[in-house]
């Protein structure tokens, strides 16, 4: 595949890492030569300094015979012409990243008059995610599949789970014949366990099931699984906007804390249910004095990192809420992870996911598609789900008869509704969705799970 990729910054720069390491032909565009030339040079990529919305830049880059353009500038409204211009020099895929909450209730026409492929909002689909965090107050990360009817969550052992010196066999009784334990990660170490696997306090597991049996899990283990009644907020950007929306939908009540006062005043006009605050989250009287002590959950997406990891730490001395953090940088993600701050969200490794995730499916429209894409383990090993469309090698065959590659699981199926954890003797019908974790890059079509 070819892609032309317009922005280098993070996401841009990760998509093209990516797509490199599958062997495909990637250029980069930027209009800024310093940030073309900051470029790694261990990322095999052509890169053009020059507006990715110029013709001629385009045409630079090759696009008549790309198949996929990628905008993802800091403009909405240049990521939007690039892909109208690319679509009239090209029959290439387009895909844009859109972020402003002007055109949320715009998408559909955004796709269908325009003829963009794919609209990336990632301050939505972070939103979304935070919510769902939320929901599931045990949880580090919640992962959906098969239309939120299965989920994939992580959580750190602790003593008071009283799995230490346990094994997965025996543990079967608190663990339950509907949940699948996929993965275990110790000192860095994926595992995928077996029976004889013992759990030790401190490892981060990662279950699948259906939303019901996950939350009878959690609290069967002693997670906390309180519903979570009213969050507060640090940073009132456009993630706490689309954040603030859903959660008072929830009926959970909403306090935000902005520095800026017009931006206070606008998102107090545009939620109404939601308790706007103008102050300086990054004040720790602020936040006392605004409900940290007594809030359910703090969620902290202020613009810069530090403040987000500075106002999470000093959270954590003073109160047992559930703690969500946004970072957007990816040069933080070893630093976050030592200090065990929780949830952490990762907006663009979102947003990263979702467009490798439409690349695949687009090389493989006649098989058994991608349906989702996530990255796990800091990108060492994939979960996606793939729709079944036709019977293949891999279809009424007991699983335990399949000749699987390395580091890979089929971890769940989905057929017409019913959430399935397959055993050694179940078997892969058309028109499911089943879901594979592996350590394997690169996989377009389920048939790919095979030896």
């Amino acid at each position: 595949m070819k892609a032309v990729i317009i922005g280098c910054g993070d996401v841009g720069l990760t998509v093209a890492d990516m797509l490199t390491r599958e062997h495909h032909q990637v250029t980069l565009i930027d209009r800024s030569e310093g940030m073309a030339a900051s470029i790694p040079d261990d990322l095999d990529a052509m890169v053009i300094t020059g507006n990715g919305n110029a013709v001629s830049t385009l045409k630079e880059a090759d696009t008549e015979h790309a198949d996929a353009v990628i905008a993802v500038t800091d403009s909405d409204e240049v990521n939007l012409l690039c892909c109208l211009i690319a679509r009239k020099i090209s029959n290439c895929s387009t895909i844009a990243r859109v972020r402003d909450p002007i055109y949320l209730e715009e998408l559909s026409f955004l796709r269908e008059k325009l003829g963009i492929d794919l609209i990336i909002n990632p301050e939505y689909a972070a939103a979304r995610e935070i919510s769902r965090l939320l929901v599931f107050p045990g949880a580090d990360s919640v992962i959906t599949f098969a239309k939120n009817r299965i989920l994939l969550t992580n959580a750190h052992i602790k003593e008071e789970n009283r799995l230490n010196g346990i094994s997965l066999a025996r543990a079967g009784e608190k663990i339950g014949t509907h949940i699948l334990i996929a993965a275990v990660e110790r000192n860095g170490e994926i595992i995928i366990p077996n029976g004889s696997f013992v759990f030790r306090d401190n490892d981060r597991i990662f279950v699948l099931s259906s939303p019901e049996h996950t939350r009878s899990f959690y609290k069967r283990l002693g997670f906390p699984t309180n519903r979570i009644r009213n969050v507060l907020i640090a940073g009132g950007g456009s993630i706490a906007y689309y954040l603030a929306r859903l959660l008072c939908e929830m009926n959970i009540r909403v306090h935000i804390i902005e520095e800026n006062r017009e931006r206070a005043k606008l998102l107090s006009d545009r939620l109404p249910r939601a308790m706007v605050i103008h102050g300086d989250a990054t004040d720790k009287n602020t936040l006392i004095d605004h409900g940290l002590l007594k809030t359910d959950a703090f969620v902290t997406i202020m613009g810069a990192d530090e403040e987000n990891v500075m106002i999470s730490l000093f959270a954590r001395t003073k109160t047992s809420a559930r703690l969500v953090m946004k970072v957007d940088k990816s040069a933080f993600r070893d630093i976050v992870d030592e200090l065990k701050l929780e949830s952490v969200i990762y907006p663009d490794q979102m947003t990263s996911d979702f467009i490798l995730q439409y690349l695949r499916s687009t090389q493989n429209s006649q098989g058994n598609n991608i349906e989702t894409l996530y990255h796990l383990f800091d990108g060492r090993a994939e979960a996606l789900e793939f729709f079944v469309r036709t019977d293949s090698d891999v279809t009424g065959v007991p699983l335990r008869n399949l000749k699987l590659k390395s580091e890979t699981l089929i971890s769940c199926i989905n057929r017409h509704g019913q959430v399935l954890i397959p055993k050694g003797d179940s078997t892969i019908q058309t028109g499911d969705t089943v879901v594979v974790i592996t350590a394997q890059k690169g996989l377009q079509d389920l048939r790919d799970i095979l030896k």
